[in-house]
């Protein structure tokens, strides 16, 4: 797959001289604001209540004011700009409106990902200095997920729904290497010509979000059971509050820094884990300890579509649970813990699983007569004959619009 890179466009001095106007505050402008990810970026840029961000201004581009989960980021103090994601001259106007120096890119959890970023970053108006993209860890290995789906290339989506870490990679180079309009002399007087401010470019990859376990919730309180595809390999993490409080600190002086521009970082707490780590730690901070079960590939792929997950979503997730498998996701990266002050200000897994206790305590006892893996392995053999039965369309292609209950991260 290749697009043509997309420039991005300039600042002019009259949207200089408005912004200069309001230089206490700091601006900032989220698109795709439908983006599940949307309330960790907000949160992040707006701070705590106990600590708010109070001179800074966050702006939300969103296809419908009165969805749902706009109405939640507009709760969280964002102001929301509606727009047609599809319409160049409506996104100009969107950002021209907003006239925030930095834009959150959040690229659209859908198969037309790549082209609707390129459409963002070319109509970004002449506001726009400093691009900061969300990706995700695993898009360096991505070439080797041409497919959505399970643990093999015949898998009947495989085919016909592309990896969405691979589209997240063709994002990521539309980003930092798109063509950069900003050293175009200016039309007009020869004596006016000048070299308008670059525009400064990072890709932040987020490590395997805690909140992805949200989306087992049912088979963790169901089984007291957190599944894992292999018992050795570590995984690089984050619990997705601290990617906002990330970027916000990233961001604390109104622009992205220079040593930063064209950087692809990884943001992930200071050490990985392996999943009966990750689960020992986790029980530090429920009431009622869960049990570590491995499974495989094919059994993951079975829980996660009980969840109804939209094609993107699933897709997104296998890519991370078979790099996980293979050993690819072990991580280490110093960037979280040094932008949010040191790495007793990451957030421990304990405390990710006793504020969200209520997603993950069993609804009932382990059966303790059998073991975990043929509990699940039980289960995921009821899945799977489920979902051949009655959740598959026709043409064996998962439908993202019908009985979607669950987003990667909720």
């Amino acid at each position: 797959m290749s697009f043509t890179p997309a420039p991005i466009a300039t600042i002019s001095s009259d949207v200089l001289s408005r912004l200069k106007s309001d230089d206490d505050r700091k601006r900032f402008v989220i698109a795709d604001a439908a983006n599940s990810l949307a309330r960790y970026a907000v949160a992040g840029l707006l701070g705590r209540k106990s600590a708010p961000n109070s001179n800074h201004d966050v702006y939300a581009l969103v296809p419908d004011k009165s969805a749902r989960s706009a109405r939640d980021l507009e709760k969280l103090g964002a102001k929301l700009i509606e727009y047609k994601c599809n319409d160049p001259a409506d996104i100009r106007r969107a950002f021209k409106e907003a006239a925030a120096p930095t834009l959150i890119l959040l690229p659209p959890q859908s198969p037309d990902l790549v082209v609707r970023t390129a459409m963002i970053l070319t109509n970004t108006a002449e506001t726009v200095t400093n691009v900061i993209m969300w990706s995700s860890i695993g898009t360096e290995h991505a070439d080797a997920l041409s497919f959505a789906g399970g643990d093999n290339k015949n898998d009947d989506e495989g085919d016909m729904y592309p990896s969405a870490l691979l589209l997240l990679k063709e994002a990521e180079e539309l980003v930092l290497h798109g063509t950069d309009t900003a050293t175009t002399p200016k039309k007009g007087n020869p004596k006016k010509r000048g070299h308008a401010p670059k525009v400064r470019r990072c890709v932040l990859r987020a490590g395997f979000p805690l909140q992805h376990f949200f989306a087992l919730s049912p088979l963790i309180m169901n089984r007291g059971i957190i599944p894992f595809t292999s018992d050795a390999a570590r995984i690089a993490w984050i619990e997705m509050q601290d990617m906002g409080r990330a970027t916000a600190d990233l961001l604390r002086s109104g622009a992205l820094p220079e040593d930063w521009d064209g950087a692809t970082r990884v943001l992930c707490a200071p050490e990985s884990t392996s999943g009966p780590m990750l689960i020992t730690a986790a029980n530090e901070g429920l009431s009622h300890p869960l049990a570590f079960a491995k499974v495989q590939l094919t059994e993951m792929r079975a829980f996660l579509l009980q969840a109804r997950m939209a094609p993107f979503d699933l897709s997104l997730a296998m890519g991370w649970w078979r790099l996980f498998d293979e050993g690819k996701l072990d991580v280490a990266a110093p960037e979280l813990a040094d932008l949010l002050g040191g790495p007793d200000r990451v957030t421990p897994i304990r405390t990710f699983f006793a504020e969200n206790e209520d997603r993950f305590v069993p609804s009932h006892l382990p059966l303790g007569a059998r073991n975990e893996v043929a509990i699940i392995s039980d289960m995921a053999a009821l899945v799977l004959a489920d979902v051949n039965a009655s959740q598959q369309p026709e043409n064996g292609v998962p439908d993202s619009k019908k009985g979607a209950k669950w987003c990667l991260i909720q």
